[in-house]
């Protein structure tokens, strides 16, 4: 498996875990997790580099085609010894800022991992 390893200049994450609502009659409801991991992450990043690394990001990006899983560590940063997490990118954009400079923007799907 592909494995990015490019640091993200700013990062978003947002967190929807999959539920379920049992409404019984008007004064009582109970909540339930809808199956298994039920809180896979979406990560709106954005990279920041060299023109030839955003383009070789981009390549990357163009050869998984939205629908083969890759490895990305959303907190090398923070937690250095961390494992990458398994995501998908659906959808991207790169532009050129200043000569020798690119941002590629993407948002990051984690994946269930059942390595």
């Amino acid at each position: 498996m592909i494995e990015i390893t490019n640091k993200a200049s700013s990062m978003s994450k947002k967190v929807k875990p999959r539920t379920l609502k049992h409404q019984l009659g008007t004064e009582y409801s109970a909540l339930f997790q809808d199956g298994i991991n039920t809180q896979l992450n979406e990560y709106s990043v954005t990279f920041t580099d060299t023109s030839s690394a955003i383009a070789t990001l981009n390549s990357t990006l163009d050869s998984l085609d939205g629908t083969t899983p890759f490895k990305w560590n959303p907190y090398v940063d923070l937690i250095p010894s961390s494992s990458p997490l398994t995501f998908t990118c659906e959808e991207w954009t790169s532009q050129k800022d200043s000569p020798g400079k690119s941002t590629l923007s993407a948002t990051f799907i984690q994946q269930a991992d059942f390595s």
